[in-house]
């Protein structure tokens, strides 16, 4: 699930199990390559080691504010 400022903006189903990596930790590119690169701006990113509940995800996003 995709949240802007606490509002859920998009979802997607993930038919695979997310295997660890052991390289390093990347935004706005794929991780195993030197192009396909984001065309856009990522501000304000959070990464969390679990899932958030929707009212957690509220509450950041209004402390953001």
């Amino acid at each position: 699930m995709l949240y802007v400022a606490g509002t859920p903006e998009d979802t997607a189903a993930v038919a695979t199990a997310i295997t660890a990596r052991t390289g390093s930790f990347t935004v706005g590119r794929a991780a195993d390559e030197d192009h396909y690169y984001f065309k856009g701006a990522v501000d304000e990113l959070a990464v969390y080691p679990r899932a958030l509940s929707l009212a957690t995800i509220v509450a950041h996003a209004a402390f953001r504010e």
